[in-house]
């Protein structure tokens, strides 16, 4: 009688189990292959930036990250507007530390050594020029690398949310070191990519450097990652798009330099834009580059 209570028990315990509903995985929202948007599953039009959620965006959209860029600008104008002064005007200072230091200085020295002035002036000018200098590469060299991704961070989050946050000004600094000495390698990358400017070779060189460090930067802020893994990102994604990128990252350097012209206030205007549209074509590439995304 055992095995026949045992093998009823058995059953009984099989018909519990069957009546389980087995739990299903929620698929992911889809999003919008223009900005990335999440919609919902009838959506055909998006409602971020109004265009066919059947279509597929180019590879490299220019016009349409210049378009998110602009929206951005335009429900955020003041923050837009001071954000970017955030990175750049604390340089201020410092670009005239550096004047005094490399020219002015200078030549006082020069005047001292050549017997115009006694020893101790001399002496007081070479302090004076190597304190100013210091202080000049000290501030670019490891702090201006910090509050640029902030600001990178800010427009990355704003072209995500529709909202620009003062509290992500300071993210560049939750990973100082992985933007700072990126920033110091690509940055001699340019130096060198400069000396062949003359060459046909030093444009492609020069910008292709520049795309490599937005991107890179970009990656840094936004998934906190170290500075190989942000630039293997950056280098992989490249491929396949690199000269497109190339030419998004020289026509927002042209769009800075138009608002820069004249009296420079423009560029109050275009510096904000040319941020926000890096901003979103970081955001589409990244969507791009997701596993499993198609490219």
């Amino acid at each position: 009688m055992r095995p026949r209570r045992l093998q009823a028990a058995l059953a009984r315990q099989l018909n519990t189990m069957t009546d389980i509903e087995t739990p299903t995985e929620t698929p992911e929202p889809p999003r919008c292959p223009w900005c990335g948007t999440r919609l919902n599953a009838t959506a055909s039009v998006c409602p971020a930036c109004g265009r066919a959620v059947g279509q597929a965006p180019p590879d490299v959209d220019i016009g349409g990250w210049l378009n998110a860029s602009w929206r951005l600008f335009a429900d955020n104008v003041a923050s837009a507007i001071l954000f970017p002064l955030v990175a750049y005007v604390p340089s201020v200072p410092f670009l005239i530390a550096g004047y005094l230091a490399f020219v002015v200085l200078g030549a006082l020295l020069w005047s001292a050594l050549h017997g115009h002035h006694g020893p101790g002036f001399a002496v007081v000018v070479l302090v004076l020029s190597t304190v100013l200098g210091t202080a000049f590469l000290a501030f670019f060299a490891l702090v201006l690398p910090a509050l640029e991704a902030g600001v990178y961070a800010a427009f990355l989050r704003g072209i995500r949310s529709g909202k620009l946050t003062s509290a992500d000004l300071v993210a560049g600094f939750h990973n100082w070191w992985a933007c700072t000495w990126v920033s110091w390698v690509l940055g001699m990358a340019t130096l060198v990519s400069l000396l062949f400017t003359p060459v046909l070779i030093g444009f492609p060189m020069l910008y292709g450097v520049r795309t490599l460090r937005w991107l890179t930067l970009f990656r840094i802020v936004d998934r906190r990652t170290g500075g190989v893994e942000a630039l293997a990102f950056a280098w992989e994604v490249l491929h396949g798009r690199l000269w497109m990128t190339m030419l998004f990252t020289f026509l927002m350097s042209l769009l800075t330099a138009a608002g820069a012209a004249g009296l420079g206030i423009g560029i109050l205007i275009t510096a904000p834009l040319g941020i926000g549209a890096l901003a979103a074509g970081y955001h589409a590439l990244s969507l791009k580059h997701r596993p499993g995304a198609k490219s």
